[in-house]
């Protein structure tokens, strides 16, 4: 599976400390901040994001709504700790969901693995997409990813989501899902594609409070 691959429809990656070793194999995070520190599953904490998109030339399209999502409680869900978090939580009809911390990964309440620390360039997840036609193949690239927030330049370790056919045929990189992960800050940014079409959604952090 060709999955050693790196994201440049938004950002452009260089290796520095604090993530993931490139020692040409799967490798631990090392020194290794726990899942916790990239959750940031403190009741209280909120991120606000700007959604835009942009198409396969990297043609941004412009900035479309602002969402937040806050974290409201806590809970025991199968047995894990758990925690409620609320999508926009002003809004007639907010979502609500539920994040789980197992072991060395962040799933959500439907066992979807949303990040995980270790190994890396190794399938950790996968799920089917496109009616069954696709499968997306999700992995912990290594090394960590300049990501702006606001003014401040952070390092974030990037969570990919490879997509082939369902027989493992290879589709071009425009495909590809992205989430990027930084310890202490949470979720910064996003590169979402449910469906394969031209238009790929980006989700990007503007502000944020943890604790």
């Amino acid at each position: 599976m060709r999955i050693q691959k790196y994201l440049t429809f938004f950002v452009v990656p260089v290796l520095v400390a604090g993530c993931a070793k490139d020692d040409g194999g799967a490798s631990p995070i090392d020194p290794a901040p726990s899942i916790s520190a990239f959750a940031n599953l403190e009741v209280g904490n909120y991120w606000v994001y700007e959604r835009g998109s942009f198409d396969s030339l990297n043609n941004y399209l412009g900035p479309g709504t602002l969402d937040s999502v806050v974290v409201v409680g806590q809970a025991v869900i199968d047995g894990q700790p758990g925690f409620m978090l609320r999508t926009n939580p002003s809004d007639p009809f907010p979502q609500d969901e539920q994040w789980i911390i197992s072991g060395n990964k962040l799933l959500d309440g439907n066992g979807r693995v949303l990040f995980c620390t270790a190994p890396t360039n190794t399938t950790i997840w996968s799920e089917a997409a496109d009616n069954g036609t696709t499968q997306i193949d999700w992995y912990l690239a290594p090394g960590t990813t300049p990501v702006a927030v606001g003014a401040t330049s952070l390092s974030a370790c990037t969570w990919v989501g490879r997509r082939t056919t369902s027989g493992g045929g290879e589709l071009d990189d425009w495909y590809d899902q992205a989430s990027l992960w930084v310890p202490g800050v949470g979720l910064v940014l996003t590169k979402e594609m449910p469906d394969m079409f031209p238009i790929a959604g980006q989700r990007r952090l503007l502000r944020y409070h943890v604790q």
